[in-house]
């Protein structure tokens, strides 16, 4: 084995770490061999790398045959993107990253995705810029020596509500790379890498004046048309109207382009949303027949997430009241803890505990207080302690969790029984005799005054074709079948 001289202790602890993050087992006679330097001194190299990997809740493991690291490829990009990003931030040439990564191949990756997003005219944070770039090379990288990561999606939908509309972007850039032949992704590498950076807070952002007028115009249309069929006025919501823009913009630039981002939570969203998804799918494709263009239902996917996240909003407008003795003093302090473990839509108002009774309390769902208070109707108090323990901490996110499961519960109560559904509607839409999916179309269809009966047949056989090519069941017992709209 060729030895290794002239390595300072953190270039030869990255190069172990490299070795054992792998596969590898090390034994301490066999590193001290290896770089001639004393077991003690491996010793100190492999309390160094304990520590790093205990900075990502992860340890190393020994045997009689040495040490060795069991963890997950997806554990271990975390590991290297960690170090990497750590040493980037340092100035002058740094010959620990040499030794950990590739950096000419990190070069080009960031290289060609800056100008990529330069082309698209998206503004991307520096930060947020270098941990994509960060993760990108060393997935690459690792995919190189063999290693890749394996099921990396659990359905987690509800976890990334308010990011996954951004999905296309983050599938663009890397359909961009593979183009300039870098390397080809896997679904199990897309999956990780758009959660990894979808998760890690990605945002960017786009000129106004790249944007043309006759998207905006449309934006404007769907929304005002989604907001009267489903009772809830978006017009007002600046960050539905936003990400609207940049994505049905950045939509209609990739279907005119004929390229197709394919949407790997669209079974999920059908069965979750599967209205919404309805009246989404119905009045984009009525628009996007306007501008003759097809869109597939990836894409009407990705824009459902867009109105479901603005209901999310919408419905997490609770207010939560903290009192305290006089209003002031450590109430600063307290709300300030209290908003880094609430969500951010939720509104956190402080008052006194002698302005309570003349306090409104509509919205309220819930009240924190650091002193007694008389029982109040229908809204749960939890009581802290004037220094906000973990404990108080703990009481504080289980009371409000348990809120959200109620009104969740309360809100699917709702909607169960069907039966009180049906008395508002007409006699002449909804019949009981149908016995399958054939059977209602050509029902549907007959009650139609076609101008000629060839006009039908044609129109009929194209809802038969659409169906054969993926099926309009959205679920829940909601489907829209259709036809050729030139019919």
């Amino acid at each position: 084995m060729k030895g290794k001289i002239n390595l300072s202790n953190k270039e030869r602890r990255i190069l172990i770490l490299n070795d054992l993050l792998t596969g590898k087992h090390l034994s301490y006679q066999q590193l001290s061999d290896q770089y001639f330097v004393s077991r003690s001194s491996i010793a100190n190299d492999i309390s160094y790398i304990k520590n790093i990997l205990a900075s990502e809740w992860l340890q190393l493991n020994f045997d009689n045959s040495g040490t060795y690291f069991t963890g997950t490829e997806i554990d271990a990009q975390r590991v290297l993107k960690r170090i990497l990003l750590t040493e980037s931030s340092k100035k002058g040439n740094n010959p620990v990253l040499e030794n950990l990564i590739n950096l000419n191949l990190f070069y080009k990756i960031s290289d060609a995705i800056t100008a990529e997003l330069k082309n698209k005219h998206i503004i991307i944070p520096e930060n947020n810029l270098e941990d994509i770039i960060a993760t990108i090379t060393i997935l690459i990288q690792r995919g190189y020596e063999g290693k890749h990561v394996k099921n990396a999606l659990h359905n987690q939908i509800e976890n990334l509500l308010f990011q996954y509309e951004k999905y296309p972007i983050v599938f663009d850039l890397l359909e961009t790379l593979e183009k300039k032949n870098f390397y080809s992704f896997t679904k199990n590498e897309i999956n990780y890498l758009s959660y990894v950076i979808l998760g890690n807070g990605f945002k960017f952002f786009i000129k106004d004046n790249v944007i043309p007028s006759s998207i905006k115009l449309l934006v404007k249309k769907l929304m005002n048309q989604i907001s009267g069929d489903i009772q809830i006025d978006f017009s007002n919501d600046l960050i539905l109207k936003n990400d609207l823009l940049v994505h049905i913009y950045q939509m209609i630039l990739r279907l005119q382009g004929g390229t197709t981002v394919v949407n790997p939570l669209l079974k999920d969203i059908k069965k979750q949303y599967s209205a919404l998804y309805g009246v989404i799918w119905y009045n984009l494709n009525n628009l996007a027949a306007e501008e003759h263009i097809h869109i597939s239902d990836d894409e009407v996917g990705f824009v459902t997430i867009h109105f479901q996240a603005a209901k999310e909003r919408i419905h997490k407008l609770n207010r939560i009241l903290f009192v305290c003795p006089n209003g002031i003093g450590m109430s600063t302090f307290i709300s300030a803890k209290l908003k880094q473990i609430l969500p951010e839509s939720e509104i956190i108002e402080v008052v006194s505990a002698k302005n309570i009774p003349s306090t409104d309390l509509n919205n309220v769902q819930l009240i924190i207080t650091t002193v007694s208070l008389p029982k109040l109707k229908n809204i749960p108090v939890v009581k802290i302690s004037p220094m906000i323990t973990n404990n108080d901490m703990h009481n504080v996110i289980n009371q409000y969790l348990n809120i959200s499961i109620d009104k969740n519960n309360e809100f699917e109560d709702r909607n169960k029984d069907l039966s009180k559904a049906l008395k508002f509607l007409n006699k002449n839409v909804y019949f009981k005799s149908i016995n399958n999916q054939e059977e209602s179309i050509n029902f549907l269809l007959d009650q139609y005054n076609w101008s000629n009966f060839e006009v039908k047949k044609n129109y009929q056989s194209s809802v038969f074709e659409r169906e054969e090519m993926q099926t309009t069941y959205l679920d829940n017992g909601f489907a829209i079948p259709h036809g050729d709209s030139k019919y």
